[in-house]
C-alpha cells in the first residue's frame, strides 16, 4: 500500500521530557530487551513481530535503543531505535504498547534518543511519520520537529 510519509527534523538539543511517574527509560540490554522488542513492535503497530535477528543491520547501535519500562512490573512497554546516519541522527522507530499510550512515553523515548545522538556530536535529528497517523505527527510536532519532505512510500 502506498502511503504519504512525512520526513521531519529538528536540532538534537532540548527534546522531550522525563518519563511519567512510574516509568523509566533504560538503555537497551540484549539479555533483558531483545525478545521483548519484536512483540512490542507487533502490539504497537498491529503487525507481525520482527524476526529474532531484528537488530542485525549495518547501522544498528545498541546504545541508541531506548526502552520504556514500567517500574511496578519491570516490563518493557515501549522503545525507540536511533542511530547515526552520516552527519545527522535518525530515530527509525518509536513504539509504545497501546495500553500505555498518551502518557508521554513516546516523548520521553524520543528525548532520550535525541540526547544520545547529541552525545555523539550530532546536532540534527530526523524522524519519519506516516501522514495518516495523527498521534505520531502531533507528538513529533509538539516536540518541535518540522516537516522537510513528504513522499509516497510503500508500507509493508
Amino acid at each position: 500500500m502506498i502511503r504519504p510519509l512525512l520526513r521531519m527534523e529538528r536540532p538534537t538539543d532540548g527534546i522531550g521530557r522525563p518519563p511519567p511517574h512510574g516509568f523509566r527509560i533504560d538503555r537497551y540490554e540484549r539479555s533483558s530487551h531483545h525478545a521483548a522488542i519484536p512483540n512490542l513492535y507487533a502490539a504497537a503497530f498491529g503487525k507481525d513481530p520482527w524476526p529474532d535477528d531484528w537488530d542485525v543491520f549495518d547501522e544498528f547501535d545498541p546504545h541508541g535503543v531506548m526502552v520504556a519500562v514500567e517500574d511496578a512490573t519491570c516490563s518493557a512497554v515501549g522503545f525507540a531505535i536511533s542511530f547515526k546516519r552520516s552527519d545527522f541522527g535518525y530515530v527509525s522507530v518509536v513504539a509504545v504498547a497501546p495500553a500505555y499510550r498518551r502518557r508521554g512515553l513516546a516523548s520521553a523515548l524520543v528525548g532520550s534518543a535525541a540526547a544520545y545522538l547529541r552525545s555523539l556530536g550530532l546536532r540534527l535529528v530526523r524522524i519519519d511519520a506516516w501522514e495518516d497517523s495523527p498521534p505520531a505527527v502531533l507528538t513529533y510536532e509538539r516536540l518541535g520537529f518540522l516537516i522537510y519532505d513528504r513522499r509516497d512510500e510503500v508500507d509493508d
